[in-house]
Formats: structure tokens, C-alpha cells, sequence
């Protein structure tokens, strides 16, 4: 055992031995404790040693998963509603597929992350008002309206955005064009069964 002393300062030397034992060096970090009546000091690795020390406990990728589904669960992502999702909602005679809408819009108004692009309100409301008139598309508008769904107006940001998507994906409508930079620019995902989001990489579309 060696001493070592300590100054008025409170700094001491590790002796050389030991330093090089254990593979200190200068500028090293050292992480210092108190064990009962004893000091110890514990040599913190740089984070660039720690490449791959884990490696072999799990799958990468699985982890990814699961990092995704805790984002999911802990900090929900906002979500931007086709219209598309409309139409299910409001035509589709199907119970189930009731059910999954009601549900989706409880959770995004309790929540607060529901985003209805104005474009969606628009279209919405022209299939409605082409099919069983204007009296209709008022009062689903007014429900609308009233949900608690964020309505994101079309910005001269978010038009911009849209052109410059537009320029890059050609074959995308510039309604999906502005739907997509109105999901980008909240960091939401698409509630969509339209394949042309896919090509966005820039934000991610899902389906009910």
C-alpha cells in the first residue's frame, strides 16, 4: 500500500504505478466515490472506447423497434389526417372500421396531436357537398370544427415546402405535396392508405 498526501486544495497524485496499471492518463476523467470510510476512483472510458461493447446482446435492429414503439408510447408524435381517413369515417359502412376511427380521433383529441391541414377540410367538405349538398357539408364542417383537431392553415412556409417537394416528386399531387410539408413541419406522421406518402422520406405515413 502506498500514501499519498493531500494539499490544501484537496488534490492528491495517483502514483505512477497504479496510473499505469490501470491505464490512466492525462485528461483522463475519473470518477470518484465514497465507499464507507474509503475514497475510490474509478477511470471513466472515453464514449469512442465503448464501440461495440454490447455487441452480441440484442439485435439492432429490434432495439430500433423498440426504441419506436417506447417514442410512440412516452411522447407521441403528431398526426396529420387525410382526407382520405374522412371518407372512411364518413362513408364506409363498415362497423369496424367506425370503430378504429372513433378511437383514433378520441386519441388525438385527448392528446392534442390531431392536425387537419386546411386542403383536407376543403376537400372534405367539396366531396360532401357534391354528394348530398350544402346543408351536409355545413354541419360536418361544424363538427369538425368543434373535435378539439388542430386545423393547420396553409402558411407561406409551408407553401414553400410543398414546392420544393413538388420540384423533387413530380408525380405527387400538390395536395399530397402539402399535406406531407404540413407533417413535416409539426414532426407528424400521415394517417394515410395513400402509397404516394411513401416516397417522402421526410415523414412517415400509417394507416388505421
Amino acid at each position: 500500500m502506498q500514501t499519498v498526501k493531500v494539499t490544501r486544495k484537496g488534490q492528491t497524485t495517483i502514483p505512477a504505478r497504479i496510473r499505469k496499471e490501470l491505464g490512466i492518463k492525462e485528461g483522463d476523467v475519473l470518477a470518484v466515490e465514497k465507499v464507507g470510510q474509503a475514497v475510490t476512483f474509478k477511470r471513466v472510458p472515453k464514449l469512442e472506447d465503448l464501440a461495440g461493447i454490447f455487441a452480441g446482446d440484442a439485435d439492432v435492429a429490434e432495439l430500433k423497434k423498440e426504441l419506436d414503439k417506447l417514442r410512440e408510447e412516452y411522447y407521441p408524435l403528431k398526426e396529420v389526417l387525410d382526407t382520405r381517413f374522412f371518407l372512411e369515417h364518413l362513408y364506409s359502412q363498415d362497423p369496424k372500421m367506425h370503430q378504429k376511427t372513433n378511437q383514433k380521433m378520441r386519441e388525438l383529441t385527448q392528446s392534442a396531436n390531431g392536425i387537419i391541414p386546411t386542403i383536407i377540410l376543403l376537400e372534405t367538405i367539396q366531396f360532401i357537398c357534391s354528394k348530398r349538398g350544402k346543408e351536409s357539408a355545413e354541419i360536418t364542417y361544424r363538427s369538425i370544427n368543434a373535435s378539439g383537431l388542430k386545423i393547420e392553415g396553409l402558411t407561406s412556409s409551408i407553401a414553400k415546402d410543398a414546392g420544393i417537394l413538388k420540384s423533387t416528386h413530380k408525380n405527387l399531387p400538390v395536395g399530397d405535396c402539402i399535406i406531407a410539408a404540413t407533417a413535416i413541419k409539426n414532426q407528424a406522421k400521415i394517417i394515410s392508405d395513400d402509397p404516394h406518402f411513401d416516397s417522402i422520406k421526410e415523414t412517415k405515413r400509417t394507416w388505421l
